[in-house]
């Protein structure tokens, strides 16, 4: 983190993390992640960088999040990518394969991990397991890309990986199998 008399600056180097600012229109204060910076002075706002993928969820006040010059994500696509203005509930999404998106948000869900839960609406398993790793001690891995596709909905904690494990054998046409090393290898059945 780096403070000075006119600005307030960290980077996010990964993982995920909520920021609430205090409001200082002299001092901004700014997050940079994977080319990218949030500019606020007073608001709170959720940062994820979720594999190759950058969320920002703004949870409440007003931020602009703009490409820094010379990122990588200007050079992935062709387009200039403007700031983009966000208002309460919404996400932008920036992802190497797509220029950037933004949709409206249910925050209860895009800050659910803050209470140690994870919420998933139709997502795929391959987007479920790699959230879930992010707090497991023994990874989960999927075995085949049948298993990878499926699609889930619910609610989990973030710590009870055997818990979500077992919920999602019973509901899905899925083996889980633990092997020695601890992690748990889920297959098509």
């Amino acid at each position: 983190m780096r403070l000075s008399a006119h600005a307030r600056e960290l980077t996010l180097a990964s993982g995920q993390a909520r920021f609430d600012v205090a409001h200082d229109v002299e001092r901004p204060f700014t997050v940079t992640a994977d080319g990218h910076e949030v500019i606020a002075t007073g608001t709170s706002f959720n940062m994820d960088l979720f594999g190759p993928s950058l969320l920002v969820t703004l949870i409440e006040g007003h931020v602009i999040v703009a490409s820094t010059p010379g990122s990588a994500e200007l050079a992935k696509i062709d387009t200039y990518i403007p700031r983009i203005n966000l208002d309460a509930g919404e996400q932008v999404v920036f992802s190497p394969k797509a220029p950037p998106s933004v949709t409206r948000v249910n925050l209860g869900q895009a800050t659910a991990w803050e209470n140690g839960e994870v919420v998933f609406e139709n997502d795929t398993l391959s987007t479920v397991v790699a959230r879930i790793n992010r707090y497991a001690r023994h990874r989960v891995v999927i075995a085949d890309t049948r298993a990878a596709e499926l699609r889930i909905s619910g609610v989990f904690h973030t710590g009870d990986i055997d818990g979500f494990v077992s919920t999602i054998a019973a509901y899905l046409p899925l083996r889980a199998d633990k092997m020695s090393d601890g992690t748990t290898q889920l297959a098509h059945r």
